[in-house]
């Protein structure tokens, strides 16, 4: 299991750096060699409710996909159906302010586990832009490499993205430039004997172009065994069934704002704390509920859909945006309870990549699928 708290994100004072991280380098050579550009199956564009004047919302449809339940393509299950495509007709020169993307069925209900298949993995990049580090260990290890961009996506369930505040005062998105290109990225999982139809549901609130003033956000991942190393396991003590896992101390290295976090864990977990110069600044909690996704790679828990299993099916947010300075100091604790929250698996927690990513061994994947 891996515990990470996903901080989206830094809003620095000045434009963020347009570099390639490696996947995004890889992407975008992708786009150079001629990757297929997919049009939206539909797309319909309204006026947000999101508190920002002129804000809009855009839902596009992208598919039909035929998900098979033998091995396809390059996918990272042997029972998974994979894609990467060109992100044809999607909003440019706008500034997002959240996002949220799912795998449905022609008629909009969601696929997920409990109707036969799990999402592995649903990623939207920006190819053409990078994230810059926010924080570093105070004990010198190198912790995780900053994360490609990819803005939009999840796995197991729905993914949302928040990239703006509630507040005004504190104008912030993600700005995606006009030029940038869009590649979208899925692999879902069969465990049903027929084929089934899918497509990416994905809804954009936004701003047409970039206001001025409004601070560039990126996506950040801090993972509370980032300090220990690059293959880090947590032992838990024998017959524990209530302990608490803490990072080491960080440092944050830019001036910027905590615009929103959310924490990843999963089942046993109980929440995710951001503590910053000593206190308390986020507290991201499990809720549960059965028949949910599963936190483990699908099967991990039951490949039974009849049978649904108490799970965790999101992680609340924190969305009041918290002020960072350089020099300010960052640490995450995790608290968990396997007797009120069973999980399978033993007692060893693996830091590194979550058991459903054993296969994959690429320390930047943890963003791309972080809950």
């Amino acid at each position: 299991m891996k515990l990470i708290l996903a901080l989206a994100a830094l809003a620095a004072a000045h434009p963020f750096e347009r570099r390639q991280s490696e996947l995004s380098s890889v992407l975008a050579e992708f786009a150079r060699q001629g990757l297929q550009e997919k049009k939206p199956f539909k797309k319909d564009i309204s006026a947000s409710s999101f508190p920002r004047p002129g804000a809009k919302k855009a839902v596009i449809w992208y598919g039909p996909y035929k998900i098979r339940a033998a091995n396809y393509g390059m996918s990272m299950d042997p029972a998974g159906t994979a894609w990467t495509y060109l992100a044809g007709d999607f909003p440019k020169d706008v500034t997002v302010l959240q996002v949220e993307s799912e795998i449905v069925y022609a008629d909009g209900t969601r696929a997920q586990i409990t109707n036969g298949l799990y999402n592995h993995h649903l990623a939207f990049v920006d190819s053409a832009k990078g994230a810059p580090p926010m924080a570093q260990c105070l004990n010198g290890v190198k912790g995780a490499a900053p994360p490609t961009s990819v803005f939009m996506g999840g796995s197991e369930d729905a993914g949302r993205g928040v990239y703006a505040t509630k507040d005004p005062k504190l104008a912030s998105g993600y700005y995606i430039g006009k030029a940038d290109t869009i590649v979208m990225s899925g692999d879902i999982v069969n465990y049903a004997n027929e084929t089934k139809t899918v497509y990416t549901k994905s809804t954009i609130e936004y701003l047409e172009g970039r206001p001025a003033g409004t601070l560039d956000v990126s996506i950040q991942l801090i993972s509370v065994t980032d300090c220990d190393g690059a293959f880090a396991v947590v032992d838990v003590p024998k017959n524990a069934t209530q302990f608490t896992v803490a990072s080491k101390e960080m440092q944050i290295v830019q001036d910027g704002y905590m615009v929103t976090a959310r924490g990843h864990l999963h089942d046993g977990g109980v929440n995710v704390t951001a503590i910053i110069n000593g206190k308390s600044a986020c507290s991201s909690a499990a809720v549960y509920g059965a028949g949910a996704a599963t936190h483990g790679h699908g099967g991990d828990a039951k490949a039974d859909t009849k049978a649904p299993w108490d799970t965790i099916s999101e992680m609340t947010y924190c969305e009041e945006g918290v002020k960072l300075s350089k020099g300010d100091k960052l640490s995450l604790v995790a608290h968990y309870d396997v007797v009120k929250h069973p999980s399978p698996g033993g007692s060893k927690l693996e830091a590194r990549w979550p058991r459903r990513w054993r296969c994959c061994g690429r320390s930047q994947l943890r963003y791309l699928y972080d809950k």
